[in-house]
């Protein structure tokens, strides 16, 4: 086996064992409190007893990379928030604003453009409102939600309420609005913020020749309790592995930073940062030119756009907030030093000291980068990750009940939790006190299962799967393949494609880890568990994605990876009538449960004891600069109103909504949600 992946097992293996160790103790504690009250053993414990996912090397051992962790988080929570760093005023809070997620309802729609297998995929679709189709600009309607209606909500077979029976099911997604796109042309001679694209009308996000902006293709996840996920993004692209470059971890053998040796002279090596999908996850929009910049610009060109700025240079921030209020200027607006020294007051010197040519802009007339701007995308990768690691919320009515004070849940909710445990089959997949089984403790080898895993799906044969995604007949899964898809170099996203591979060739996978049959709830042979199975035989991942956490699902609508779904009820109605397709990769839990009402009732209502109040009212850690966030454009899905850019382009004029700086205290009153937010 080679060094790297033996090394990295390790890494992995040493803080797991402690970590279940102190998990399984305070556990059995809590549980036995639980017990004697509520009859109820299996409950997952409080999230308080959880620690964040150890990454040996950043801010430990003889050489850490952060050497200063609170002005590290400081710089992640300004870069975050900071609407200078996209393309088009996009922030990473444009589509995380609230609770962690977005909850706009004006020009939200994608129509399925990685809906490979569906004719549509360009076309956005009639509505259940009644409207003849959604199409950029248009505003959603409860109405228009569940987007696959039954005549019966709990029968999948009494027909098709909308789309009319005989009609293929919609392919439209709910998603987040980004960028304008365009090709990025280079920064703009007038204002340091800004920059030049060549910004175009194409469809499908067009009206009448004027350019909307585009709406990426999934929904956007909460990124509260992500520093738990093993990997990130619905199809688990956000490598466990961050290489300071960008999402893929191992699987890009060249992606190298910057690093000043003790000689003088800065060379490029490999970064490996175990436990650190985050990371990889954040350097993934920040280029993307559906949600933040416009195509072709680099990590080196944002570098040198906003490293000479100071933060947050035309947003407020709170005087009392809980990370940035001592770096607040006395205007009220912005920090007091700038990007480049709180680079410097955080990182290691070796990652931005050195001095020479690392690499030309785009721009010929242009200056080279500088070490720090060509390391741009590694600074700005663990800042995120070490600010959203605050981002926990362990403080819901369901953790202090499972801490031992059992009135924080009614009766109803206690109720839904038994259903949840049992009749509901949620357990099995939103497993933990993290509620899904995509955490870290929930994939490594060493704990309970691993990341790859074998059983019989619902067509009866046994196949292996990726631990923590699930196809779940949301969708047909041509219509989105989710972790099925591969990396650019035409590597397997799953574990499983990537195992069989190595069965089939001895070719070890890009991404470091160990398969044991023995921790197979199916064993391949019941007499020998270590017997491994065929390379020939059936992986299960197409059109799988995912697990999310339920933890403030309560604040985080619209649900599923397409955005399909705009209520809890819906969803549970959903898992009751068995799914909405039977995809042939479907998991064997989703079939008709037979909940009665009332009881659909209790499970929703017990999800609402996973919300923080903390996060309902934007209270520290979950306090924030302020922020100006696109919401659709002045007209409607027919007409659309015109602006000239900033670089001369024409394009849709956008609708602002003014989201406020908020300190430790929060608000007094909580923000509208999106399912209130709806006509």
């Amino acid at each position: 086996m080679p060094t790297h992946v033996l090394r990295l097992l390790y890494l992995y293996s040493r803080p797991i064992v402690v970590l279940w160790m102190l998990v399984f103790t305070h556990a059995a504690l809590a549980l036995d409190s639980a017990t004697e009250v509520e009859g109820i053993s299996s409950a997952p414990p409080s999230l308080k007893v959880v620690p964040i996912p150890s990454v040996p090397g950043l801010t430990d051992g003889p050489m850490p990379i952060v050497i200063n962790k609170s002005a590290a988080i400081a710089l992640g929570k300004a870069w975050f928030w900071d609407q200078t760093v996209g393309s088009d005023s996009m922030a990473c809070a444009s589509c995380h604003f609230q609770a962690g997620a977005d909850s706009r309802t004006k020009n939200q729609v994608n129509p399925g453009t990685n809906a490979s297998g569906s004719s549509t995929a360009l076309t956005f679709q009639p509505v259940a409102s009644g409207s003849v189709r959604s199409g950029p600009n248009y505003t959603l309607r409860k109405a228009d939600f569940p987007f696959h209606q039954f005549v019966d909500p709990a029968d999948a077979t009494s027909g098709q309420k909308y789309p009319p029976d005989g009609e293929a099911l919609r392919d439209d997604v709910c998603s987040s609005s980004g960028t304008f796109s365009g090709d990025f042309i280079g920064p703009s001679s007038k204002k340091a913020h800004f920059e030049m694209c060549g910004r175009t009308a194409t469809a499908p996000f067009a009206i009448n020749g004027v350019a909307t902006r585009r709406v990426e293709p999934r929904n956007s996840p909460t990124v509260i309790n992500a520093i738990f996920n093993f990997r990130n993004f619905w199809d688990g692209r956000a490598n466990n592995i961050f290489n300071g470059a960008n999402p893929f971890g191992l699987r890009d053998s060249d992606a190298r930073v910057w690093v000043v040796q003790q000689n003088g002279a800065t060379i490029r090596e490999p970064l490996v940062l175990a436990n650190s999908s985050l990371a990889s996850q954040a350097v993934g929009p920040p280029l993307s030119s559906d949600e933040m910049s416009c195509a072709g610009r680099t990590f080196a060109d944002i570098g040198r756009k906003i490293l000479p700025l100071k933060p947050l240079s035309t947003q407020s921030v709170h005087r009392d907030d809980s990370v940035l209020g001592s770096l607040r200027q006395s205007t009220g607006i912005g920090l007091n030093a700038t990007y480049m020294q709180l680079v410097k007051k955080a990182f290691a010197p070796r990652y931005w000291a050195g001095t020479g040519d690392f690499g030309r802009p785009k721009d010929p007339t242009q200056a080279p980068y500088s070490h720090m701007e060509a390391n741009f995308s590694l600074f700005w990768g663990i800042a995120l990750q070490m600010y959203q690691g605050t981002l926990v919320s362990d403080d819901s009515p369901y953790d202090r009940y499972r801490d031992g004070n059992v009135s924080t849940l009614s009766d109803r909710q206690k109720n839904g939790l038994s259903i949840f445990l049992g009749k509901g089959r949620c357990s099995g997949c939103h497993h933990g006190a993290e509620f899904t089984n995509a955490s870290v403790n929930a994939q490594s080898e060493n704990g309970p299962h691993g990341l790859v895993e074998r059983m019989p799906m619902s067509n009866e044969s046994a196949g292996l799967y990726d631990r923590g995604f699930y196809n779940i007949g949301v969708v047909p899964s041509a219509y989105d393949i989710g972790l099925g898809g591969s990396d650019p170099w035409g590597n397997p996203l799953s574990f499983t494609n990537q195992y069989k591979t190595y069965l089939a060739t001895g070719i070890e996978p890009k991404d470091p880890f160990t398969v044991d049959p023995c921790s197979f709830t199916t064993p391949v042979d019941p007499s020998n568990c270590a017997t491994p199975p065929s390379s020939t035989e059936i992986g299960f991942v197409r059109g799988a994605f995912k697990v999310p956490t339920l933890r403030n699902v309560e604040l985080t609508a619209p649900y599923m990876h397409d955005g399909s779904m705009g209520t809890l009820r819906q969803v549970v109605e959903f898992y009751n009538r068995g799914g909405n397709v039977s995809n042939s990769e479907l998991h064997p839990d989703i079939s008709r449960i037979g909940l009665t009402s009332s009881e659909i009732d209790d499970l929703a209502l017990f999800m609402t004891s996973l919300t923080d109040d903390r996060v309902r009212y934007e209270r520290a850690p979950f306090d924030h600069p302020g922020l100006k966030v696109p919401h659709g454009h002045q007209g409607d899905e027919n007409t659309v109103a015109s602006v000239k850019g900033k670089d001369n382009t024409i394009i849709a004029k956008d609708l602002i909504i003014e989201i406020p700086a908020v300190g430790r205290a929060g608000r007094t009153t909580p923000p509208q949600g999106f399912w209130n937010r709806l006509p």
